[in-house]
């Protein structure tokens, strides 16, 4: 709706502007108060209105939650600009009418948050130099961003011991956990949580199933899976539509299997399609997961031709060991996509042993 309104005020001032006839253009560029064409426009008036009542800091926070993280950083500047020039005119800070008051140093924060996300390590850097200390969580971002895990785990055990932690945190650390190849270890963490808390959000539950799969441990699979909610939205999950085809290929299941493997592929498309072409990091994430279920249909296509004796012109498991190894080898040194594959490969072969 904002975007809309903001095209047709645009559109609108654009018309006013060429339809003003050459004289008056010049009138008014030669005025003192520089009243522009637009300005006497009643429906030019009524929407800038309309806009300005909308606070820059809550149109930041909705554009982070949609995922337009660019937009997002947009009205964070906007805000940090007319902040500074009401410290300069009034000579102590003031918010904006209705707007909740975030110090610079609050939205060089929210800043650091964006760039982390848009996997921008230069402006990453670059921003913490604004900081006269920067916070915890600060460097658990600058940490993350350049894949130095272990560092930042200590900085989340150092926050947990903090007034600042909460759920959000806590699944933050699981997902450092998960990245740093500590799969044991999250398995053991998760189930952990899990018996202390039986309602678990959603996310807590794919990363359960995830971290159940990728040490191959299918009785733990089969509990986390059954823990999930059986509706639309969370039949539409990829790391549930992995767990279900990893048990499926299990029991033998090939219908089912392939079942869940379409499943896991339209989320990874619908992840793809919702995200901004410019979050690299979220788009090349869905691109490993494609690598990774590609490899799982062979696997459990291999599965299925040996049992069911299948021609002679079939892949043998010598073969697909082959075609999957030259395959890891486009990734070149990205060892953290590597060991992810690897382990969903291996939990695939168990699966169908």
């Amino acid at each position: 709706m904002v975007d809309y309104f903001t095209q047709t005020l645009r559109k609108r001032q654009q018309a006013l502007i060429t339809s003003a006839s050459a004289q008056e253009r010049e009138r008014v560029n030669k005025s003192a108060n520089k009243t522009s064409p637009t300005d006497n426009d009643p429906f030019v008036r009524t929407i800038s209105a309309f806009l300005k009542k909308i606070p820059a800091t809550l149109m930041a926070k909705r554009s982070f939650e949609c995922k337009s993280y660019s937009r997002s950083l947009l009205y964070w500047e906007e805000y940090l600009r007319e902040t500074i020039r009401k410290e300069d005119k009034f000579n102590e800070p003031q918010a904006l009418e209705s707007e909740k008051s975030y110090s610079t140093e609050d939205v060089y924060f929210k800043c650091m948050e964006i760039y982390a996300k848009i996997d921008d390590p230069d402006s990453l850097d670059g921003i913490t130099t604004c900081f006269s200390s920067l916070p915890v969580l600060g460097k658990v971002f600058q940490y993350e961003n350049t894949g130095n895990w272990d560092y930042a785990l200590e900085w989340y055990e150092m926050l947990s011991k903090t007034s600042q932690w909460n759920i959000d945190l806590d699944y933050n650390m699981m997902k450092a956990i998960k990245n740093s190849g500590r799969y044991e270890d999250l398995l053991t963490r998760i189930d952990s949580y899990g018996n202390q808390n039986f309602n678990l959000p959603t996310n807590f539950l794919c990363l359960g199933i995830e971290a159940a799969w990728l040490t191959g441990d299918f009785d733990k699979l089969q509990l986390w899976v059954d823990r999930v909610p059986v509706t639309k939205s969370v039949s539409s999950l990829y790391e549930f539509n992995v767990g279900k085809a990893l048990l499926a290929l299990f029991e033998s299941d090939y219908s089912m299997f392939h079942q869940h493997i379409k499943g896991a592929y339209k989320a990874i498309g619908s992840v793809l399609e919702s995200s901004p072409a410019t979050v690299v990091r979220e788009s090349y994430e869905s691109i490993i997961r494609l690598h990774g279920l590609a490899d799982l249909e062979s696997i459990g296509s291999l599965d299925r031709e040996r049992f069911a004796s299948i021609d002679e012109g079939a892949v043998t498991q010598k073969q697909l060991s082959k075609q999957l190894n030259e395959r890891l080898e486009i990734l070149g040194s990205n060892y953290d996509a590597k060991r992810y594959l690897l382990a969903l490969r291996r939990a695939a072969m168990k699966a169908s042993q």
